[in-house]
């Protein structure tokens, strides 16, 4: 509860969490022998009880149904599936705070994690996905999390998946997982290019991370980098882990994210925080307060709840861009959100002086 109340402080308004827990829990939501006709009833009921502390601090709830990173709900058949998300939705949906997510990497459910992408997951999602949005009855906003991070598959790749989205037909907004160390190290973002692994962070990765959020407004969706790489000083995701290896999922630090968040918010997206506490099976609060991450996140909706920011639209052309250059192309170090005419936010990664062009207004 202490977390919660941190976490509402800080103006965070959003968790999303593994229905299961974490990795390797998946199947404690099932009964006995990974018997998936059958759940287990305390388990829902730590759920049923998480989701209402979340909503008497005002912050809404983002369950995701399936983690097939423990390769267990990769077994459930068609019917089993549809069974699993009426249960859910038939306890969950009526609570006010709820928006429910189909699946964490969703291409998981058919592709292995050093594997090329098998593309059955989509047809997977573009079937379950409607039947999990028929059952949020009160409308409330659904989606599904992807691409999956893979460092081997091309043709598609990774940056590939990232510049779609297939599932616009069901889903109300967009869940993505743009690692801003993987679009910092990528030579280009192209279909014969693998994801990246280096821990690496630099303005080309801000000016792409920044360029893709206005590309993929035109899916007419709102979007959300849910995964730009979490805080959590190279730990693994294992509860409790004290080992580090530094990689593109688990490297952002507190000055790095500080770019990540205004280069979305500037690109008129924004982008989820996550931290290692989050993963233990102990009380997360103090891993959290070791952060000033918390305190940047409300400055940041200080700042944005003071625009009219569902009216700003990405203008980097009133900006002038400060370009710099990595490895022989210019990518751009100021953005600009704006209503034109009457309200400019603009973010420099650099500082100094700059130039804005206001429309007359």
């Amino acid at each position: 509860q202490a977390a919660i109340e941190s976490l509402a402080a800080h103006k965070v308004n959003r968790v999303l969490f593994v229905m299961g827990g974490v990795h390797g829990t998946i199947a404690e939501l099932y009964g006995p022998d990974l018997d998936f006709w059958r759940y287990d009833v305390a388990k829902f009921q730590a759920i049923d009880t998480f989701i209402q502390a979340l909503r008497r601090a005002d912050i809404l709830a983002a369950p995701y149904f399936y983690y097939f990173n423990d390769r267990q709900q990769r077994a459930m058949t068609v019917d089993q599936d549809r069974a699993y998300l009426r249960y859910g939705m038939a306890r969950f949906g009526a609570y006010a705070n709820v928006l429910p997510v189909l699946s964490n990497e969703v291409e998981q459910k058919t592709t292995d994690r050093r594997g090329q992408y098998d593309l059955a997951s989509h047809r997977w999602a573009n079937k379950m996905g409607p039947y999990l949005k028929a059952r949020a009855v009160f409308g409330q906003p659904v989606t599904v999390h992807d691409p999956m991070e893979t460092e081997n598959a091309v043709r598609p790749g990774f940056y590939t998946l990232l510049q779609d989205w297939p599932f616009f037909h069901w889903t109300d907004y967009m869940l993505r997982q743009a690692q801003v160390a993987a679009l910092s190290t990528a030579p280009e973002l192209s279909d014969d290019i693998p994801e990246q692994k280096e821990p690496t962070y630099n303005l080309r990765g801000y000016a792409r991370h920044n360029q893709l959020l206005i590309d993929l407004r035109e899916f007419g969706q709102p979007v959300i980098n849910e995964e730009p790489g979490y805080e959590m000083e190279g730990r693994s995701a294992f509860p409790d882990a004290t080992d580090t290896n530094l990689r593109p999922w688990n490297s952002q630090n507190p000055d790095t994210l500080i770019a990540t968040f205004w280069t979305a918010v500037t690109g008129g997206g924004y982008v989820m925080w996550g931290n290692y506490a989050t993963y233990w099976f102990k009380d997360p609060l103090p891993g959290i307060q070791r952060s000033p991450t918390p305190r940047h996140l409300k400055v940041l909706h200080d700042v944005v709840t003071a625009l009219p920011f569902w009216e700003m639209e990405p203008a980097n052309d009133c900006v002038s861009p400060a370009d710099r250059e990595v490895e022989g192309q210019l990518y751009r170090t100021n953005f600009c959100l704006a209503k034109r005419g009457e309200v400019y936010l603009v973010f420099s990664l650099l500082g100094g002086p700059l130039t804005v062009v206001p429309e007359p207004g």
